[in-house]
């Protein structure tokens, strides 16, 4: 009984041991995908930025807009520009029903009205 009982010990700490190395494995492998992410993020964050910076000029608060996109439940619908979000997408107040109602546009999904 007492091999029994020292066998399944040492099968114990085999399993042990190979979950540490995984568990470290794991840990490596996090920490070089945050670090990717984390330049991914930056680049991601320099082309958002000029992305809006080209948007706002194009698109600034105020400036009266056409839906042009085909398949657009919008489409033919014009608004007035409310904002440019930080992610470089227009928000527009369309007629909807009587009402100013906001709604987010991609630019592409627009024209400024002449």
């Amino acid at each position: 009984m007492r091999f029994v009982i020292s066998a399944k010990a040492s099968s114990t700490v085999g399993s042990l041991r190979r979950f540490e190395r995984n568990l470290k494995a794991e840990r490596k492998w996090i920490e070089f995908t945050r670090q990717f992410s984390q330049t991914e993020d930056a680049s991601s964050m320099e082309d958002a930025s000029s992305k809006n910076s080209t948007t706002e000029s194009e698109f600034s608060p105020g400036r009266s807009i056409f839906v042009t996109e085909r398949g657009n439940p919008f489409a033919t619908f014009g608004g007035v520009v409310d904002a440019v979000t930080n992610a470089g997408r227009v928000i527009a107040l369309i007629d909807l029903f009587g009402r100013m109602t906001p709604v987010e546009f991609a630019p592409k999904q627009l024209t400024p009205a002449v």
